[in-house]
């Protein structure tokens, strides 16, 4: 005997409740992984409020998939950042904020959702999962499940990718990340660290309080705003909104680890250890 297809309501979020069923998905989905690390709901409720900066130059619609019996079991926001638009000259809009548990029938219905309202709003191609923009989060996991999720890299089931590939989408970009032992260091890092002592790079820790803080996060705004000028699927911030991120992270950073390279007293480079795992970003 078959069993009966679950029967769900998608509901476009539009006010306080509907945000507070949205902010539970992901205890739906996660409740019973060891692994996972719960989101702080206020950075999410405030990256999708109408006050949020990106408000400014973007706009958004989050949906939030619901239970005959009313439980929120999955979600999506769709977003039309203008920055992206003008950059790439295209109608390109993102999908992003995803979650969602294990059932074919409401994937589908969210990326429905998601892509419907975008096509509503002009857009000819869809892009994700990206939050808003590339420096937010974005990517899905592609394989180690079996660790715990790192620090500014995404962690999701194996069935996310699945699902979104079966709706349609293909692959467009895989994200790397390596992983070394750091003790003992080879013994390569030494010789590269005197060669670049030699040729007048100097390295001191991050400031993180005062004039110094805010100095350092100015620099490393010129800094990442020039790396990441040609990247793919990228679009620019501008300080304030730097700021606003670099807020939210300093209470995660150990100044003696995370190295910054000045040569002629400007800042060439800076390093942010963290281990991470591959991840794939979808079109």
């Amino acid at each position: 005997m078959s069993l009966k297809p679950m029967a769900f309501r998608l509901q476009p979020v539009s006010t306080a409740v509907d945000l507070e069923q949205f902010l539970d998905v992901p205890w739906w989905v996660y409740g019973a992984d060891p692994n996972w690390v719960p989101p702080i709901r206020s950075d999410i409720s405030k990256q999708l409020s109408a006050e949020h900066r990106f408000r400014s130059y973007g706009t958004l619609q989050a949906f939030v998939l619901l239970t005959e019996g009313g439980e929120a079991i999955g979600r999506i926001v769709a977003t039309v950042n203008r920055r992206l638009i003008e950059r790439e000259g295209q109608n390109v809009g993102l999908l992003g904020y995803f979650e969602c548990i294990d059932d074919a029938q409401a994937i589908a219905l969210l990326l429905d959702a998601g892509c419907d309202w975008l096509r509503s709003q002009g857009m000819t191609r869809v892009r994700g999962p990206i939050d808003l923009f590339t420096h937010n989060n974005c990517l899905f996991l592609a394989d180690a499940f079996d660790r715990p999720p790192m620090i500014m890299m995404p962690y999701n089931p194996a069935y996310y990718c699945t699902g979104w590939e079966q709706y349609g989408f293909e692959r467009a970009k895989d994200a790397y990340a390596y992983d070394f032992p750091m003790i003992p260091l080879d013994d390569r890092f030494e010789r590269g660290y005197k060669i670049a002592t030699k040729s007048g790079v100097t390295f001191r820790p991050i400031c993180t309080k005062g004039e110094g803080f805010e100095t350092d996060v100015r620099n490393l705004y010129r800094l990442f705003t020039t790396a990441f000028e040609e990247s793919w699927s990228s679009s620019p911030r501008t300080e304030a909104e730097f700021f606003d991120s670099a807020q939210q992270l300093k209470t995660l950073v150990d100044p003696e680890i995370f190295p910054i390279a000045e040569y002629n007293g400007e800042m060439v480079g800076f390093l942010w250890p963290c281990r991470t795992t591959t991840s794939r970003l979808n079109r």
